[in-house]
């Protein structure tokens, strides 16, 4: 028994330990933001990055908004250290992601064009990126569902503010 419960352990060991190499650094990038200028992932080192990726006309896309932003963005939006941002996976137009913006209320920069992007972090639409301040990704799911993710999403970013705060601390 005491051998089964070691196994066990040792295995569940090495696969937190596999889960921490397979973190990936999340590449630098630059969109035009709907509001106009650019924004450049970089300019943000140091800040946690909650990136929700989205169809500009997906409806369960729509349907997830209010979900993040009342889970997600409207809780960490007073810390300094935490950014949202909304990614346009679907590279619709100005007009579709204006429209987005004013059907789901979401007030964070809203990016368009980002299929490559999205694709680059191995992300799709309906889905949450978080990144935490030191570029890793820490949080994504291969399933849609940016709703349902947000709550596991809190957690992470919770978790990745604490660090830093911790860092900045020392």
């Amino acid at each position: 028994m005491k051998k089964a419960i070691t196994f066990i352990l040792v295995m569940l060991l090495i696969g937190a330990g596999n889960q921490l190499m397979a973190q990936k650094k999340a590449s630098d990038f630059t969109l035009e933001k709907l509001s106009g200028g650019n924004f450049t992932l970089s300019d943000y080192s140091g800040k946690v990055v909650l990136i929700f990726n989205f169809g500009s006309s997906c409806g369960n896309c729509k349907a997830a908004a209010p979900t993040v932003n009342s889970t997600l963005i409207q809780y960490f939006k007073s810390n300094p250290n935490f950014i949202a941002i909304g990614i346009d996976d679907w590279n619709g137009s100005q007009s579709a992601v204006t429209t987005f913006k004013n059907v789901t209320g979401l007030d964070i920069p809203l990016l368009l064009n980002g299929r490559d992007v999205v694709s680059n972090m191995g992300s799709d639409y309906d889905q949450l990126v978080v990144i935490d301040a030191q570029g890793y990704i820490v949080f994504q799911e291969t399933q849609k569902g940016a709703g349902g993710q947000a709550v596991r999403a809190k957690s992470v970013i919770q978790s990745a503010l604490d660090a830093l705060a911790t860092d900045l601390d020392e």
